[in-house]
């Protein structure tokens, strides 16, 4: 077996790369985010496209549901939206007389516009803005981890024969919290 390995640094350059990959006729593709996903789906709707912890596949459009894929793709994901008002409530937990929350994201991300409408409908909830001059980095998740080693059981199932069609997507299991705070 042999392994092509292949990266791009900006999100415009998957689709490059998926071409290569798929006239090399690869038998798995593996993509470990967004981008990667989005332009495997539209490379191939043959070969078996492994998700190493993508967030929200279905939002991305490469899957038809978590449960039912439908399609050519299937892996683990990292998606937890029910982790953004927890995040906030944290938040406010720690720091009471906090009325602004930020959030670091990559702005070509087609699913972290949902994820933005997510965190300002709860920080509406406890009456916080969307913003933050300086102060903390919280963060409240799943490790990605978790979905690069499922991802590989996805990989052995495949190559084993197993259509992805038939395999749901994992969510995630375990979650992670830390907090670094400066002034």
């Amino acid at each position: 077996m042999k392994i092509e390995y292949r990266y791009a640094k900006l999100d415009h350059e998957y689709d490059a790369v998926m071409a290569d990959l798929v006239s090399r006729k690869v038998n798995v593709i593996v993509a470990a985010n967004a981008a990667a996903a989005s332009a495997a789906a539209k490379a191939t709707h043959i070969i078996p496209i492994v998700l190493a912890g993508v967030n929200d596949p279905v939002g991305l459009g490469v899957a038809d549901s978590l449960q039912r894929p439908g399609r050519n793709v299937s892996g683990t994901t990292i998606y937890a939206p029910h982790l953004i008002g927890e995040r906030v409530r944290i938040l406010k937990r720690i720091a009471p007389s906090l009325d602004r929350v930020a959030v670091f994201m990559n702005g070509n991300n087609k699913n972290n516009a949902a994820q933005v409408e997510l965190l300002t409908a709860a920080a509406k909830e406890f009456a916080m803005q969307e913003y933050v001059l300086a102060g903390g980095l919280m963060a409240l998740g799943v490790g990605h981890l978790e979905g690069y080693y499922g991802a590989a059981k996805y990989v052995d199932q495949m190559l084993r024969g197993e259509s992805p069609t038939d395999l749901p997507i994992a969510l995630p299991t375990t979650l992670s919290f830390s907090v670094a705070a400066w002034r």
